[in-house]
């Protein structure tokens, strides 16, 4: 069982922190994000719940797309924080490291990790929120953010991005389908999470159908 005081002190703590993200990144993702793994638990053992739900918190305070330049800044509010709850030091090496290493970006440049099962869970978890309509929303509401165009037919998407392209984010909306999400689904491990994963995927394939034939006045 969680500690309601550490849950609502780290909900203060990280709704001041990340107030000025767009709504893809907000506290509404991180509750999501946290509910799947959640769920990914009744599958999984030997699991630390407060370690799932810091990683939660926290995860967008490391998120490049926003935080490249301050890394060490983030880090060390994040230590701070940490150092000002009751954790052992295993807890708290574990949610750094997750911190430091969640996210697809960053995962395009790993040649080896160690994936205890924490970041097993959660990794699976954050992706899950990348596949299917709400993904579709928020990949409207990021781009946007960063006022990049909804679609440019003569910018193709990269094939074989890599971690520094997919953080300079000089593409369009419609390219990040292509360069992410429709990629996600075949990365799911788990075995339930794989089956909504695709259900999910379908759904963003069929989305893409309509957009592209209403952008050729074909439908």
């Amino acid at each position: 069982m969680l500690d309601n005081t550490i849950i609502n002190k780290a909900k203060i703590y990280i709704n001041n922190e990340l107030v000025w993200l767009c709504s893809a990144h907000d506290m509404y993702h991180i509750e999501r994000v946290y509910d799947n793994s959640i769920k990914i638990f009744e599958w999984e053992q030997d699991w630390d719940e407060l370690v799932i739900w810091l990683w939660a918190v926290f995860h967008e305070m490391l998120d490049e797309k926003f935080f490249q330049w301050k890394k060490e800044n983030q880090i060390k509010k994040i230590n701070d924080f940490l150092n000002s709850i009751e954790l052992t030091d295993t807890q708290k090496e574990k949610i750094i490291f997750i911190i430091e290493n969640i996210g697809y970006g960053k995962s395009l440049s790993w040649k080896t990790i160690n994936k205890f099962i924490e970041f097993q869970i959660v990794e699976e978890a954050d992706r899950l929120d990348a596949i299917g309509a709400i993904a579709i929303a928020r990949t409207f509401a990021y781009w946007g953010k960063i006022k990049r165009p909804i679609y440019e037919p003569n910018q193709k998407p990269i094939e074989n991005m890599t971690c520094e392209q997919y953080y300079r984010a000089e593409s369009h909306s419609i390219n990040h389908f292509y360069e992410k999400l429709l990629k996600l689904k075949d990365k799911m491990k788990t075995k339930v999470w794989k089956q909504i994963a695709t259900e999910r995927h379908i759904f963003m394939e069929k989305y893409l159908e309509q957009f592209f034939a209403e952008w050729k006045w074909e439908r």
